[in-house]
């Protein structure tokens, strides 16, 4: 991944959310990878038993994030339930 150079940006007023549906099995590395990329994004569970979750980020970076669930995508494999 490339750095990224700061930017002033008109402030967001709402938040971009996307929803992920991994094994139960991959979610401590899936948490750990994200957790890598200067935690640019969080997420919660919305069900434990499909693991359904919300990533929730600021809409300046939606390119970024999807870069970065790509690159993530070879080592943890889930599902964009919704784009």
């Amino acid at each position: 991944m490339r750095y990224r150079e700061p930017k002033q940006l008109e402030p967001a007023h709402e938040s971009s959310v996307l929803y992920l549906e991994l094994a139960p099995k991959h979610m401590a590395m899936f948490r750990f990878l994200l957790e890598a990329y200067d935690n640019v994004a969080m997420f919660t569970v919305l069900d434990p038993k499909k693991t359904l979750l919300k990533l929730i980020f600021s809409p300046h970076d939606r390119k970024y994030i999807h870069e970065i669930l790509i690159s993530m995508q070879s080592k943890v494999p889930f599902v964009i339930v919704n784009d």
